[in-house]
């Protein structure tokens, strides 16, 4: 059954990211042109997300605030038994807890998944503090 997300997520990945799950039953696929990302369990698409990746390439380069291409890891999950809208700066939660669609600003909220690159095209995404991550905007 494919839901709307609650929260958009704000994708940094391209291809392919393992979710971290230790029977790796579990996969995310992110298509950076449909702006699409896939939960998938044993191959098997159970929701489909609108994601937004990197606006300005797709990159692993230091500086280029772009999207690292290719397989990721979830490195670190950042954020459980926060409330929906939960605040983060530096990865940390700051105790304000923000409604959907809040106007003005576009904090990282909700949960972080910091993510390892597997590839050489992509092994500086941990360094860079590659996210998926929640924000308060539903559109």
């Amino acid at each position: 059954m494919f839901r709307p997300l609650s929260f958009c997520l704000l994708i940094f990945a391209f291809c392919l990211l393992l979710a971290g799950c230790a029977d790796r039953d579990h996969q995310l696929v992110i298509s950076v042109p449909e702006q699409r990302m896939a939960l998938l369990y044993r191959g098997v698409p159970q929701a489909i997300y609108p994601v937004s990746t990197s606006r300005f390439c797709l990159s692993d380069r230091p500086g280029s605030y772009g999207t690292p291409p290719g397989e990721l890891e979830i490195a670190d999950k950042i954020g459980g038994g926060l409330p929906a809208g939960a605040v983060f700066k530096n990865r940390e939660p700051t105790g304000e807890v923000l409604p959907v669609d809040a106007p003005g600003r576009d904090p990282v909220v909700t949960r972080i998944l910091w993510l390892r690159g597997l590839e050489a095209r992509n092994s500086r995404a941990h360094d860079r503090y590659i996210y998926i991550h929640g924000t308060p905007e539903e559109r």
